[in-house]
């Protein structure tokens, strides 16, 4: 997934944390679904 004009860089940021606090903290890997 490429950060574009779609999503404000914060916004990935911030959704990808959560993925990463619901995973249980995965050890700090780019996430590309």
């Amino acid at each position: 997934m490429f950060v574009t004009n779609k999503l404000d860089w914060k916004t990935y940021e911030s959704i990808t944390k959560h993925i990463y606090e619901t995973l249980g903290k995965q050890p700090a890997t780019p996430y590309y679904p």
